[in-house]
């Protein structure tokens, strides 16, 4: 019985988190900032942010962007020095745009500038 208690606060991720290195836009209220997106999944996002994160409003943060591929609304749910990772509002709603993202960047169709 400890041992799957122990397993399940180890790998508490429903889903599968694919590294990439994508530029992307997070708005914080009505600013925004340019970002790095580190990692992404159906249920969110690892961002790298230009400041430590200390240096943003975490409360106003609403929506991650990357440029003609994703505009999804998200919540805060860590802050590491200048990582920061978010999770995806409504990631039902919009599986498919997230699962099509994915897939082209698994093809190598969707790369950084």
């Amino acid at each position: 019985m400890a041992l799957a208690a122990l397993e399940h606060a180890v790998n508490r991720r429903r889903f599968d988190r694919l590294r990439v290195n994508l530029p992307g836009d997070l708005a914080f209220g009505p600013r925004s900032t340019p970002v790095v997106v580190l990692d992404l999944s159906l249920g969110g996002a690892r961002i790298e942010l230009p400041l430590p994160a200390r240096a943003y409003d975490m409360p106003a943060l609403s929506v991650l962007r990357i440029e003609d591929v994703l505009d999804q609304r998200v919540i805060f749910r860590w802050s590491r020095d200048r990582q920061l990772g978010v999770e995806f509002r409504s990631p039902d709603l919009s599986r498919t745009g997230i699962t099509r993202v994915l897939d082209q960047i698994r093809s190598g169709g969707l790369r950084p500038p």
